[in-house]
């Protein structure tokens, strides 16, 4: 009987040898498949990494760009508002500055700031007056009178009709 005991733990010897050499076959490969499977996560991380500061890098010239048509775009408006003139400004201004003896019949103006009046007054002397004040103020500039007609109203009294260019400043 003690050849058959150990025939049998030898035996059972060699079969715990196979299954403790299955079992760590098994645990092997499982860690080579974890370690596998690590490998595989870390460059899809790198590979979204990537991608993340790609997209950022578009994202912030794109901002750049749009910050460039902002800065000119204001730029642009600044331009304008600077160059561009307050009609009613000049208007107020305009009536301001007119003897009470003056009327006009209409006003024209350009965007490059010139201004075209069409007066009527009683006498050559309040056309002078205006043409006078209008050369002293510093809003307007090259005061020009094409020429002065003198009539009759309709209640009999005289007028004089003009017209008055000059540029705004």
């Amino acid at each position: 009987m003690s050849n058959e005991i150990q025939d049998f733990s030898v035996g059972n010897v060699r079969l715990s040898h196979w299954v403790g050499g299955f079992i760590f076959v098994v645990v092997l490969v499982l860690t080579g498949w974890a370690h596998f499977q690590k490998i595989q996560l870390n460059k899809a991380l790198v590979e979204t990494e990537v991608q993340v500061n790609q997209v950022e890098s578009q994202l912030d010239q794109m901002r750049e760009q749009k910050l460039d048509a902002v800065v000119a775009a204001q730029a642009v408006m600044d331009e304008v508002k600077a160059s561009s003139i307050q009609w009613s400004s000049v208007v107020v201004k305009l009536l301001d500055v007119t003897p009470l003896d003056v009327f006009y019949n209409s006003y024209n103006a350009s965007v490059e700031g010139k201004m075209t009046v069409n007066a009527l007054t009683d006498s050559y002397d309040s056309a002078a007056q205006l043409i006078s004040v209008l050369d002293k103020e510093s809003l307007f500039s090259n005061v020009f009178v094409g020429s002065l007609t003198k009539g009759d109203a309709d209640s009999g009294s005289e007028v004089v009709s003009f017209g008055v260019t000059f540029n705004v400043q």
